[in-house]
């Protein structure tokens, strides 16, 4: 997948192809219809998710089949981010399949870009780094940023100090006003995570990962369900 904040060289270079000067952001592995892997029998190279669709109990086996259906619930990407992506929150399973619902009677083209919810299923997210992955994931609890504060702006915090200090700004902003001895600063509230090769971390729903800079393995449910602040380019 071709995205403006991919690597141009990383991921040719773990597959050993050369670049051609193009942002190359995300290979897929898996059954996912937008870019299905293929696997080769008799010559001919075979769609996995054809594969899966004619023999659903030799691919997928009994438990999948019952708890899925005749669909790979999941699928494996290889990312490389070389600028910042997008600024992404994940549904649960439940808000998933309003939004889809919601879209399709509202006639919104699964091709379009102002969609959202281009599948029925949430996207619940594994990532292991590669290469040293830096990024923002979650929101800090408004009282964390208050205690943070509180400790930059007085020497020793105290009962007394504690009352000059007002935290302003919704629950669920991404950034709030912190006012101390008279001035006013912006905190950003996304926790900042840096893995390093060999370490993961899991994202059930809601807050997804900004990437800022990242080379990684990627275990994400069969989805592209995603609500994005910013273009992903």
């Amino acid at each position: 997948m071709r995205y403006a904040w991919g690597s141009v060289d990383l991921l040719p270079a773990l597959m050993g192809t050369r670049p051609d000067g193009r942002p190359l952001a995300e290979i897929w592995m898996g059954a996912h219809a937008a870019a299905p892997s293929s696997v080769e029998i008799d010559g001919h190279d075979v769609g996995l998710d054809d594969l899966i669709a004619r023999f659903p109990h030799q691919t997928l086996g009994a438990d999948i089949l019952k708890e899925s259906g005749a669909k790979l619930p999941f699928m494996m990407k290889l990312l490389a981010a070389d600028r910042p992506l997008s600024l992404q929150v994940h549904p649960s399973r439940e808000q998933a399949e309003e939004g889809y619902r919601r879209e399709d009677e509202a006639g919104i083209p699964l091709t379009d870009p102002s969609r959202n919810y281009r599948d029925i299923a949430h996207k619940p997210e594994l990532l292991f780094a590669l290469r040293p992955f830096e990024m923002l994931c979650g929101f800090r609890p408004v009282e964390a940023i208050r205690d943070f504060a509180l400790w930059t702006c007085t020497p020793g915090p105290t009962a007394d100090s504690a009352a000059g200090v007002t935290v302003e700004g919704p629950p669920s902003g991404a950034r709030i006003a912190v006012c101390c001895a008279g001035q006013c600063a912006l905190i950003r509230r996304a926790e900042q995570m840096e893995l390093r090769p060999g370490q993961a971390a899991f994202i059930p729903h809601s807050d997804g990962p900004l990437g800022i800079s990242a080379t990684g393995t990627v275990a994400v449910a069969c989805s592209r369900s995603s609500l994005s602040a910013i273009s992903r380019g």
